[in-house]
């Protein structure tokens, strides 16, 4: 997104959010160029009907949107932030560090793991597309030019070091 492989104006950002702040403060340095959204309902709908590209969602939420209920629509760069699940709680509250405690147990245990996979890595949608996720040639030209040019050096560079 930064390099502008994706106009700013098909980047849809939720209004008001901490998406919205690390857009304007990571992506656009400060510039609000993106396509304003009021409501999550809204980014998926104009994901659907190509008004927009690409969004910012919890991870969790759209795991489970993507995987359940808009089987059209893919998720990428999930793996970015591993601790996207957190639990708010009043500060200084009485069970914080029994819940801390709990929560810790669970996850050494495997439980929260299981549950992410039962409650949003769970798939109701088929794994197969109607939509093509192939990578074009054209996309792949640059790697394809690296490869040739450093083959072509190292070729070069053995033949010159074998030379009697």
């Amino acid at each position: 997104m930064k390099n502008g492989k994706i106009p700013f104006n098909r980047i849809g950002i939720r209004l008001g959010t901490a998406s919205e702040d690390f857009y304007l403060r990571e992506i656009s340095n400060g510039i609000q160029n993106f396509y304003p959204l009021k409501s999550r309902q809204e980014q998926y709908n104009s994901l659907l009907a190509g008004i927009i590209d690409a969004t910012f969602l919890d991870v969790g939420v759209a795991e489970y949107m993507t995987n359940n209920i808009y089987c059209n629509l893919t998720l990428v760069g999930s793996d970015i932030d591993k601790s996207a699940f957190g639990i708010v709680t009043p500060k200084q509250w009485l069970y914080a560090h029994d819940l801390d405690v709990n929560i810790l147990s669970l996850r050494e245990a495997g439980a929260l793991d299981e549950l992410k996979r039962k409650w949003f890595q769970s798939r109701t949608c088929s794994l197969s597309s109607e939509i093509s996720t192939t990578i074009e040639v054209e996309a792949l030209g640059g790697l394809f030019l690296s490869f040739a040019v450093i083959t072509t050096l190292s070729l070069l560079l053995f033949l010159w070091k074998n030379d009697p």
